[in-house]
């Protein structure tokens, strides 16, 4: 929190510090709203239909200071957007942070599935560029280590090419329960 802020000397206050709490919330919100429906090209009608509301609510929603949320219209649409609420309470220096970097092109907020995808294609460049080792020296030794026991899941290996798991063309007892699970047998 930067205490030589003019904000600051304001929030001495307890009326203030109320109000300001509660225009965040109701400014951002809103605004958030419309940056997610928009992100994913929806329609207001379209995203009243995700979230089993009428559209003239959808439109109210996203204008700020015109309508009160509730947690129970809130997680409706984080379920319509497919992402996460969070609500919680925080230091007024958190909220003031927040409020100051505030940047709209920050709300929009990736559906799971597409977080997940993200994740998973950051987790395979990040092991394909491992220098020297290899996926099956990486696994003999990891299965050498789990007492001949370690398999990886499925999902981990069924994108990675032939060559990076079997470099030298050749397959050993724990190298072929990765191919195993590349396959889909595990």
């Amino acid at each position: 929190m930067n205490i030589d802020s003019s904000l600051i000397a304001e929030l001495r206050e307890k009326p203030y510090r109320d109000a300001y709490v509660a225009s965040q919330i109701r400014m951002t919100l809103p605004l958030q709203i419309r940056e997610l429906r928009k992100g994913r090209e929806w329609t207001q009608p379209e995203l009243a239909e995700q979230a089993g509301m009428a559209q003239p609510r959808i439109s109210e929603l996203e204008k700020p200071g015109e309508r009160r949320l509730t947690i129970e219209t809130l997680l409706r649409l984080a379920s319509a957007f497919d992402v996460a609420l969070q609500v919680r309470f925080v230091p007024f220096g958190e909220l003031i942070d927040w409020s100051e970097g505030l940047d709209i092109d920050n709300f929009v907020v990736q559906p799971f599935e597409a977080e997940v995808r993200e994740a998973e294609r950051a987790a395979m460049l990040a092991f394909a560029r491992r220098p020297a080792a290899s996926v099956a020296s990486i696994a003999a030794g990891a299965n050498q280590a789990a007492g001949g026991g370690f398999v990886f899941p499925r999902r981990q290996v069924a994108n990675i090419p032939s060559d990076m798991l079997f470099p030298e063309g050749g397959q050993s007892g724990t190298v072929g329960d990765l191919a195993s699970a590349r396959a889909g047998l595990l």
